[in-house]
């Protein structure tokens, strides 16, 4: 056996780790896995194996069986490919012999000898292609060094190949001696010829066209009356069996029913993943005939070897993203499957703590009602699984779902524009629910009215605080709050703008309007005294949108209107909306350094990072005379926003 350098230190890898397993005072569990060795090491008995030298591949099967594995995953696929790798090698090797074993053995010990061969040889090659495959999936959840394993991966899998050929072509060569054996030199046999579906899914109904013919020296026998024996096995388990004496030739029409996912899944017969996308297990189906003719038996035996088919089900599924707490989560889900499946919803994770629902869905639109109560307020994950059936394996769908506080039902009653002496003025509502409430109204972030309530109606008359500019025409911001005392409701809030105008006070402004341009010296008066009253009324309120500031100019005597707007006002509304479904509004007492603060510990540190940018744009454009770029605004608010509805 000649052996490379790097392949040598694989080897010495791999012996070292054997000779380890021997001492107890050595923690083998504690030598990580190289999975570059593990390939190594495989690739060196495939290679040995096609060039026929069983001797060498045999010990080095009998390294790899020796090698201690800590991970339990890796130690049986790992166990069970080598198993298998020794006996394909054991029984390659007698055939090498197999002219010199027969001849020393009668015509039925020589017959059952191979049969009994070919039979393992061709269950084995059935399984070998997947076994390599998933001991190589399992090997890459260890790798480190990715191009080595990858070239070493593709190595593997040609050589796998090259070795399948191999075993056919052994196959071929023992058919054909057991047709020598069986039927003095092919003069007599039974023909079988099986016709069978191109593509078979797993819960279907087969059907399978045989055909036998009975061959005697080398004519067609007519009216023989035979046995035939029909097997069929899936992921090497044996389905059902059928035996029936019939008259040859004949042609058989024989049905069975294959095995659904749901029974491969109770079985534990895994389903592999092809790389087209295709999921799939082994189907063998085995056909034998037997017949007595002129006091010589006549046998016949076929075998096919194919793929039961299955796939994934195609479901559609939507969902809110948002929805209140205590509210009905509904799910629209349409299935494209050919049959009905079971499927469980669980939040968050599966298991039996976390599932919701279990419910059967059709093919077509399914309509899902699923109660959310129970389940806390915040950012949740719903979870799909459908259970195996038929054709179709099992399946998960994951959406993600956000559940707020429910806020109250309120219909509200007030004033747009009030005409009067006096600006008192009256709120009107309606409460759906039968619970306990308080009512809070704010007056440019003033507190003027606090009440609590039973009944599902409430009559509110509200004084403003006194303002001079009030005497006149005014705009001010009126701010209604429903807090209901009962827990798991959110606050309702209502914002109006409230203009009052006092018909009295706009006739003799008038008047002195009159008065400023009749003389001169009352004009300079009065201008200097609005000047002061506009100065003492119009101080700036956060959340105004206009503001005006009045400048007195000593020189020219008079008072210039210079308007102020809010421009990102509509950006700080949204982020305050935003953020009341995580925390709530900002309460009566907090600035919105305070408010900030308290939302800390509520958001990711990156999405806190925006928010304090956005605050202090906001606080420069309230009460700072600096330019606050709309665009900047607009984007730290986009960015805020993708990242609390991830």
């Amino acid at each position: 056996m000649v052996l490379t350098r790097t392949r040598s230190q694989a080897l010495v890898l791999v012996l070292f780790m054997v000779l380890s397993s021997c001492f107890t005072n050595i923690v083998v569990s504690e030598i990580p896995i190289d999975p570059v060795s593990y390939e190594k090491l495989l690739d060196d008995i495939l290679t040995n194996m096609i060039n026929e030298k069983y001797a060498d591949s045999m010990s080095l099967i009998n390294i790899g069986l020796n090698i201690y594995i800590n991970e339990s995953n890796l130690k049986y696929i790992h166990e069970k490919l080598y198993r298998s790798l020794s006996r394909i090698n054991n029984l390659l090797n007698q055939t090498l012999y197999l002219e010199q074993t027969i001849s020393s053995m009668n015509e039925a010990n020589s017959k059952n000898y191979i049969r009994r061969t070919y039979n393992d040889l061709f269950l084995l090659k059935t399984d070998l292609k997947d076994m390599v495959n998933q001991y190589l999936s399992t090997l890459a959840r260890y790798m480190h060094d990715r191009q080595s394993f990858i070239t070493y991966q593709q190595d593997i899998i040609a050589k796998t190949d090259l070795l399948i050929m191999k075993i056919d072509d052994v196959l071929k060569q023992l058919e054909k001696t057991y047709r020598m054996l069986e039927h003095n030199l092919s003069t007599d046999w039974i023909e079988i010829k099986i016709h069978y579906p191109d593509k078979i899914y797993g819960g279907e109904t087969v059907w399978l066209k045989i055909t036998l013919i009975p061959h005697y020296n080398e004519s067609i026998v007519s009216k023989l009356n035979a046995l035939i024996t029909i097997t069929i096995s899936v992921g090497g388990f044996v389905e059902e069996t059928y035996n029936e004496y019939i008259v040859l030739p004949a042609v058989l029409t024989y049905k069975f029913k294959a095995p659904g996912a749901q029974i491969l899944h109770r079985r534990g017969i895994e389903i592999v993943e092809k790389s087209n996308g295709e999921y799939y297990t082994s189907l063998v189906i085995v056909v034998k005939a037997e017949a007595n003719y002129k006091n010589h038996v006549i046998r016949g035996h076929r075998v096919i070897s194919t793929d039961l088919l299955f796939e994934k089900p195609r479901i559609i599924s939507k969902a809110p993203k948002i929805i209140s707490a205590n509210k009905t989560l509904l799910l629209d889900i349409v299935s494209e499957a050919r049959e009905p499946l079971n499927v469980s919803i669980y939040i968050d994770e599966v298991s039996n703590k976390t599932l919701l629902y279990n419910t059967t869905i059709y093919p077509g639109r399914n309509i899902v009602n699923i109660s959310s109560h129970g389940l806390t307020i915040g950012y949740h994950t719903v979870i799909i699984l459908s259970q195996p059936r038929g054709r179709y394996i099992s399946s998960k769908w994951i959406s993600v779902l956000t559940i707020t506080s429910p806020s109250i039902s309120v219909s509200l009653s007030i004033p747009r524009v009030v005409v009067g002496l006096t600006p008192s003025f009256n709120i009107m509502g309606f409460v759906k629910g039968e619970y306990d409430y308080k009512v809070i109204v704010r007056i440019d972030n003033m507190r003027v009215y606090e009440g609590k309530y039973s009944s599902n109606k409430f009559s509110i008359v509200v004084n403003p605080p006194f303002s001079i500019s009030s005497l006149i025409v005014w705009f001010r911001n009126v701010d209604i709050e429903i807090i209901p005392l009962r827990t798991g409701y959110s606050p309702a809030r209502f914002s109006y703008s409230v203009l009052f105008i006092n018909p009295l006070f706009i006739m003799l402004l008038i008047v002195f309007t009159g008065l400023v341009y009749m003389h001169p010296v009352v004009s300079s008066t009065i201008t200097g005294v609005f000047h002061g009253i506009r100065n003492l009324s119009t101080r700036r309120k956060p959340g105004r949108e206009h503001e005006f500031l009045f400048i007195m100019s000593a020189r020219k005597r008079y008072v210039q209107l210079k308007p102020r707007v809010f421009k990102t006002k509509r950006y700080y509304r949204s982020v305050l909306a935003l953020l009341s479904k995580i925390v709530g509004y900002p309460r009566d007492s907090e600035t919105l350094r305070e408010y900030l603060s308290r939302i800390k510990n509520a958001l990711p540190e990156r999405a806190y990072q925006v928010l304090y940018q956005l605050f202090i744009m906001f606080e420069q454009d309230l009460y700072s005379a600096r330019t606050v770029s709309v665009e900047t605004v607009r984007h730290l608010y986009k960015s805020l926003l993708k990242m609390v509805r991830r």
